[in-house]
């Protein structure tokens, strides 16, 4: 203590309120005069204490030394009061946070000649202060971690704060700056009263929202889907100060329950397909090849039926394409029987060309644009035949008044950063064939929809909104895509892209109709549909086979059993009564285990087949068939190298 002190006594009472005194005397020696309890809060003895200048400079925390300085000298040439909080070391090496505050004593000369001031341990609030930004960091940190979008604002409905991700929603760039604004201010202020409804809901009644969804627009005007939930916030005595909400970004899963409802949707329709296939393609297969026995008799008598050539061909012609919209059917809920082979696409589109031109009109410029390049796939010829056929009339029906239509193919290689551009397919080489009109095009919102099973832009009666979606169904399912490019005005162009063979020797001529050679084996017939049968028979005796013909399942079995020569073949329905066509095979097949079977039916493979009444490997003849299908296909189970007992090249 200094012995001239007269605020002694004014000293000793300040002191007991916890706070430290000092100050620093102009001259005096030493200049700096610590109270007790100062040297407490200081960690140091009075005894080790020299009241210089330096002294004190060394107990700063390094990182607080400059500013202590700077401010202290500062304050002292402007004469005004200071107050600071820094960090000191005590005589143990431990750091301790304090406040000081300082009064400058102006002298005589004008400068400071005394600064007085107080000393606060401030450790446990600094503490406490740095626990709580710990603390707030690491909440930031967990709210901007989870993919939900978290925000809360006051009874105003001005935003308090948020997490990233919905600052990122909002067109923010960070959280921060989301403070003081409403949902005017944001990405999504055209749905600002209704979220401010929802808000004033919540703080009104102060019960949660919970789980709704609804719709939000995003920066890049996408339109989303979203989960909210929203529940007041309340302060100590229960009082609501606000609403806290969170919500999730759905859309994802909303286009997977779409992709699931379509899922559906072309299961049902693939049920209903295969119900309904059986006793269509049964009256098919009768309309189509009584007409090709009746043309091949004409033919035969010649020119005396010439004039019944046209109405034979309308009936031909009417009956491929009912048979062609079952296989519509079929394909986009991939129910259809296929047959993949090799196939030369150059061959096929040019033996599809003279069906396609009286197709297009006169009013329409058709071109087809060869290749020089090998160009195979592997895929059924019927069904690209039926994907082409489906563009064209798309594209004829998109011209009424007259245009251009122009048909190309090539060979193309796809990289990855073209399967990254375009989602798909994997990258490799492409057989590429391109459809292309000058027609009325098509709007973003059209585009969006054309694949969609039922959806059309025609008139009730002119379409059945199959067409694109076959074509989609076709083409994916043989491992390729289909790209479309259109706008209003500007016509469109469709793209099918397949995985190309390399090397392929051979080639599948689309649309043959050469019959097959015939035979002289013995075929049992067991069919309980009686016009099919006989046509069946006729076609079978025309080109030289023996018909053993049952007219129902057990008398096939009877005949069978009393017949003692070889049967070479059983060519049996799948579906009849009293016995399936399974099992008239395993019965004719006790007597005459070398026949071989050949089944064939309306109903598509997969549901007889889910039914047991096929057995795996076994050979398939779908129905409606010609005469070609039936002769080949029985020249083909004949023919095979080995005779199991279900031999076949499978369905």
């Amino acid at each position: 203590d200094r012995d001239d002190d007269p605020l002694g006594p004014i000293r000793a009472d300040f002191e007991s309120s916890g706070d430290g005194l000092w100050d620093w005397r102009e001259g005096a020696d030493p200049p700096f005069w610590y109270s007790p309890r100062t040297l407490e809060i200081l960690g140091r003895s009075p005894e080790n204490v020299t009241g210089s200048f330096e002294e004190f400079e060394s107990w700063l925390h390094p990182d607080d030394r400059s500013m202590v300085r700077a401010g202290l000298r500062d304050h002292l040439e402007n004469s005004e009061d200071y107050e600071v909080e820094f960090r000191v070391r005590t005589e143990a090496g431990e750091y301790r946070w304090v406040r000081g505050g300082a009064r400058v004593v102006v002298g005589p000369s004008g400068l400071a000649s005394l600064v007085s001031g107080t000393l606060r341990d401030i450790s446990v609030r600094r503490e406490a202060e740095l626990a709580l930004e710990e603390s707030r960091r690491m909440l930031e940190a967990v709210l901007d971690a989870i993919p939900s979008r978290v925000f809360w604002k006051n009874l105003d409905n001005v935003y308090l704060g948020c997490n990233q991700a919905f600052a990122e929603d909002a067109g923010l760039s960070k959280p921060a700056e989301i403070q003081g604004k409403t949902d005017f201010d944001l990405a999504f202020a055209d749905q600002a009263e209704l979220y401010r409804a929802d808000d004033q809901q919540v703080m009104q009644s102060g019960q949660a929202k919970l789980n709704y969804e609804e719709r939000q627009h995003r920066p890049d005007d996408r339109l989303a889907w979203v989960r909210t939930s929203k529940i007041p916030l309340r302060d100590h005595e229960e009082n609501v100060t606000g609403v806290l909400g969170s919500y999730e970004d759905i859309t994802a899963h909303k286009e997977l329950e779409e992709d699931l409802r379509q899922a559906q949707k072309l299961e049902a329709v693939g049920r209903l397909a295969g119900g309904v296939a059986h006793d269509f393609n049964n009256v098919l297969t009768v309309i189509l090849g009584n007409a090709e026995v009746l043309r091949s008799s004409i033919d035969s008598e010649g020119a005396s039926g010439d004039e019944h050539m046209g109405e034979l061909d309308a009936i031909r012609n009417a009956a491929e394409w009912a048979a062609s919209i079952t296989r519509s059917l079929l394909a986009f809920s991939r129910r259809e029987v296929v047959t993949p082979k090799v196939l030369d696409v150059e061959l096929a589109l040019s033996d599809l060309e003279p069906m396609l031109r009286p197709l297009t009109g006169e009013e329409i410029d058709f071109t087809r644009e060869s290749s020089t390049e090998s160009l195979h796939v592997l895929m059924d010829g019927r069904q690209l035949e039926q994907a082409i056929l489906n563009l064209v009339l798309n594209a004829r029906d998109a011209m009424p008044g007259g245009g251009r239509l122009r048909i190309t193919s090539d060979l193309t290689t796809i990289g990855d950063a073209e399967v990254a551009e375009q989602a798909g397919p994997e990258p490799g080489s492409y057989v590429r064939i391109t459809i292309e009109d000058d027609g009325v095009g098509m709007d973003e919102d059209t585009l969006e929809h054309i694949f969609e099973p039922f959806y059309t832009t025609k008139g009730v009666g002119q379409g059945t909104g199959l067409g694109l979606s076959t074509v989609h169904g076709i083409v994916t399912g043989s491992g390729g895509q289909v790209r479309v490019v259109s706008s209003p005005g500007t016509g469109t162009r469709f793209t099918i892209l397949l995985p190309a063979v390399e090397g392929a020797e051979a080639a599948e001529e689309l649309g043959a109709r050469s019959v097959p050679s015939g035979g002289n084996e013995t075929v049992l017939l067991c069919e309980d549909d009686v016009e099919i049968r006989q046509l069946a028979r006729y076609m079978l005796e025309s080109c030289g086979y023996q018909v053993l013909e049952g007219e129902t399942a057990r008398d096939a079995v009877a005949i069978s059993r009393s017949h003692t020569d070889p049967i070479d073949l059983i060519l049996t329905d799948v579906v009849m009564p009293e016995l399936n066509g399974h099992q008239v095979a395993e019965q004719v097949k006790e007597k005459h285990p070398e026949s071989r079977v050949l089944f064939m039916s309306g109903y598509t493979a997969d549901v007889i087949s889910q039914h047991g009444r096929l057995p795996d490997g076994a050979s398939f003849l779908q129905k409606p068939f010609t005469t070609s299908d039936l002769l080949a296909r029985v020249r083909e189970v004949l023919d095979g190298e080995s005779r199991g007992a279900w031999w076949g090249s499978g369905i």
